[in-house]
This record gives structure tokens, sequence and C-alpha cells, in this order.
């Protein structure tokens, strides 16, 4: 009889045992996942504050460099004053408003980045010629071109594009990517840049002839914090331009990326509803 009761008896050890086992597999299986889970947060946060100490690194460079140059052409142009000819002290003013429309552009996107985190970068949304807007941009660059020895192909459709567009914002996210065309292009290579529009979208196109993007860095390239490892020793900058297009192509209803040309050079494609 108490073999009977043993064997219907399910509070029995002989019968918990399979049910232990199972539950203790299934106990070191969460704790597995859990502590793979931990480590993964842990090497991205790990990631992201390697990524922000870069961020001040570079960000203190950027702002040391044009104002040594500042100081040392103020400092030039002071010792000399009295006996220096006009035409030198000319070009001691253009090094320091050179120098200091770079801070000043810096600045701008320490601002921006700031109002971008904070969701209060603003945007007036009106009926713009694209083709207009571009153009006024283009015109920006023509010194700066011709200094570097590049050439700017720009292409267009016959018919104007007319889209829903914050202007400024747009030539902002323009102005970002045409500098990086510029600063990662060698002497007496061509740009070129592409407005293209279909039923309910319209798309620009970027492409300098420069080193292009690691493969493995093409998904990252507008992340925040982030910047070509290949480039960015060459080239100096933030990386914060690419982090402040992307929001501002956001912002716009449209999609940003970037892919590398087929024998050359970074394509940054950017595709935005006409309203």
């Amino acid at each position: 009889m108490p073999d009977r009761e043993q064997a219907i008896n399910p509070g029995q050890p002989a019968f918990q045992a399979p049910v232990v086992q199972a539950d203790q597999s299934l106990l070191e299986q969460a704790v597995r996942e859990r502590t793979a889970q931990l480590q993964a947060e842990r090497d991205e946060a790990e990631a992201t504050n390697r990524a922000k100490s870069e961020l001040l690194a570079n960000i203190a460079h950027e702002l040391r460099t044009p104002l040594n140059c500042i100081l040392g052409f103020s400092t030039l142009g002071l010792q000399r004053l009295e006996s220096a000819q006009l035409s030198r002290l000319g070009r001691y003013f253009t090094q320091i408003h050179q120098n200091g429309q770079t801070l000043l552009a810096l600045l701008n996107d320490l601002l921006d980045l700031a109002k971008l985190e904070a969701g209060k970068m603003s945007f007036n949304m009106q009926k713009w010629d694209v083709h207009m807007v571009t153009t006024m941009l283009i015109d920006e660059f023509e010194a700066l071109l011709s200094e570097q020895n590049l050439t700017l192909q720009y292409t267009r459709p016959p018919e104007p594009i007319m889209a829903l567009i914050d202007s400024q914002r747009f030539m902002q996210m323009l102005r970002n990517l045409l500098s990086n065309a510029v600063k990662f292009s060698p002497s007496g290579g061509t740009i070129t840049l592409t407005a293209t529009q279909d039923q309910d979208s319209f798309t620009i196109t970027v492409q300098d002839c420069g080193p292009g993007i690691p493969e493995e860095e093409l998904e990252l390239i507008f992340d925040q914090f982030a910047q070509s490892h290949t480039t960015e020793a060459d080239a100096g900058g933030t990386g914060l331009g690419l982090t402040i297009c992307r929001a501002i192509v956001h912002a716009h209803g449209g999609q940003i990326r970037a892919e590398n040309g087929l024998e050359n050079g970074a394509i940054f494609t950017c595709r935005l509803p006409l309203a």
C-alpha cells in the first residue's frame, strides 16, 4: 500500500526531480540572457562615453585652431600697425575674419545640437522653389571652390521643384553636405550636386571624390558624436553636421542615407516630400 501511495502522490521527491531540473535550466538560461543584455548595455554606454570624450577633444581642437590664428594675426597687426603695408594688414584682417566665421559656425552647430536634444529646433515651412534656394547656396561656395581648386557640377530637372520647406534649415542641411564634400575632396576634383523630382517627392544628391566611408560606419555616420575614423584625422571636424542634417531632413518628413560611389567618394542622398 505505501508503494501505491508513493506512485500516485505528486508531492513525492521522485516526481519532483525532473520539474526542479527543468526550472533550474530555465533559470540558468534567463540569467545568461540577462547577463548578456547587461553586458551589451554596458558596452553601449562605454562606447557612447568614448564617443563623447572624442567629441569634446575634437571640439577643443576645433576651437583652439581658429582662436590661435585670431590671436596670432591680431598680435602681428598690433605690432606692425604703424610700419606694415595696408595690403599686409588686409591679409591679417582677412585671416581673423575667416577664423572668426569658423568659430561662429562651430558654436552654431553646438547650439543647434542643444536645441535638437531638447526638441526645440523650430521650422518655418513655406512653399519654395528648391532650385532657387539651392542656387543661392551654391553662390556661397564660389570662392571656397576656387580656393580649393574644385569644380561643382550641378544638375537639376527642367521644371521648377516647388516644395514645402524651411528654406533656412534646408540651406543649412545642404551647406553641411557641401562643406563635407569640399573638405574630403582632393584639389582638382569634382563635386556633383543633383536635384530630381518624382510624383510626390524630390531628391537631393551630393557626391564628393574623396576616400569614401568605411562600410561598417555607413549606418552610424549620422549618429550623434559619430565621425568616420578614416577621415577625421585628415579633415578634422566634430561630426555634428551630419547629425543636424538628419534632424532637418526628418523634420521635413524625409529620409537621408549615405553610401559609397562605385569608384570613390561618398554619396549623400536626401529624399523629401513636396508637401
